[in-house]
């Protein structure tokens, strides 16, 4: 749960922040910490130590060749609404709703990653 609020208060402290001011290139910069930190807690919590593998391998990969298309800059605003939208199926402890939050997720990434 002090994890959960953590990850939410960040995320909406900065969504506050980029729905207020016109992004600067260090608020995209803490963003995309952000957005890289709820991920690897995510990774981290399931310790698993295969899949942290597996990911980190494959996100400093993708992060290196396409940099450009996996950056939160000019998103910051959707992608804190769309973790958010994680973050509260998680905090109500419904495995569906979290399984269709993180689904979304993923294939935003995924699109984004193939610019469909």
């Amino acid at each position: 749960d002090a994890v959960l609020a953590g990850l939410r208060r960040e995320h909406e402290d900065m969504l506050a922040q980029a729905m207020s001011q016109t992004p600067t290139p260090e608020m995209e910069a803490k963003a995309q910490n952000i957005d890289w930190a709820m991920h690897d807690t995510f990774i981290d919590a399931l310790g698993n130590e295969i899949i942290a593998k597996a990911y980190l391998v494959n996100s400093v990969k993708i992060r290196l060749i396409h940099q450009e298309r996996f950056r939160i800059d000019g998103r910051v605003v959707p992608v804190m609404q769309e973790h958010l939208t994680v973050i509260e199926a998680l905090e109500s402890r419904d495995p569906q709703k979290a399984v269709e939050a993180i689904s979304r997720h993923i294939d935003n990434a995924r699109r984004l990653a193939l610019q469909i």
